[in-house]
């Protein structure tokens, strides 16, 4: 499970991600507070299975990737990356807040992350101010959310409809698991690994290409057995 985003064996890696992504909940939304007891419960030492801390992770994983999507198309738009950049230079070390305003300077307003991914920022930001910023970001964008999520009522239907159209591919991979013993393994692979990137790394998916591999399954399905195997699978 190393290529996946989030190894679910992985107990610390997965109480880490659990923490991070219930800030986008509702303090009273009852999976954030069933997250919370489970973190305050392993903190007494009380004994959760690795499966049900992943469950756990799954669904917060789920339940909070339309506010995740959201916020980043958010701060793409030029008011909320203005937002975004402001909230960050404001809360870093003078030094890095510093750098993030030269690199900015006379340019029109770019977002946090065309910044970081342009080429003069490879040199000018090390990694401890890159480590710094995305800590501050991974609280910030969470908090945006919250305060802004009015204003984000048109991305958070793209987004909810977009997660539909995912899911359905990836029920419709399922489908074909259960029915193509062939397949099975191959098809359950694939779809830990579409999952992961989903609702762990928070990856959006693109939904035709997914059609195209659903359909290359359902053929692969049909064929003989000796040229089962004959087509190449992407992730």
């Amino acid at each position: 499970m190393s290529d996946l985003y989030l190894d679910l064996r992985d107990r610390l890696a997965v109480i880490d991600f659990i923490l991070q992504e219930t800030e986008y909940l509702d303090p009273k939304d009852p999976l954030r507070i069933e997250a919370n007891q489970t973190l305050e419960d392993i903190s007494a030492h009380e004994s959760i299975s690795m499966e049900d801390l992943a469950d756990l992770a799954r669904r917060v994983g789920r339940e909070t990737w339309v506010p995740r999507v959201a916020v980043e198309r958010y701060v793409a738009t030029p008011d909320g990356a203005d937002e975004e950049f402001r909230r960050i230079a404001s809360s870093v070390s003078k030094s890095t807040g510093h750098l993030l305003e030269r690199a900015r300077l006379g340019r029109k307003p770019k977002s946090l992350t065309d910044i970081l991914r342009d080429d003069s920022s490879k040199v000018a930001f090390g990694d401890s101010e890159r480590i710094e910023i995305e800590e501050l970001r991974s609280h910030i964008l969470p908090s945006l959310w919250h305060e802004k999520r009015d204003e984000m009522k048109k991305l958070v239907a793209e987004a909810d409809e977009t997660l539909r159209e995912i899911e359905m591919r990836i029920k419709a991979l399922r489908e074909l698991a259960f029915s193509s013993p062939a397949l099975e393994s191959e098809l359950k692979s694939k779809i830990e690994r579409l999952e992961d990137r989903l609702y762990f790394e928070g990856e959006v998916l693109n939904p035709e290409r997914m059609d195209e591999e659903v359909a290359l399954y359902r053929e692969e399905k049909a064929l003989p057995s000796s040229f089962k195997g004959a087509a190449g699978w992407s992730d």
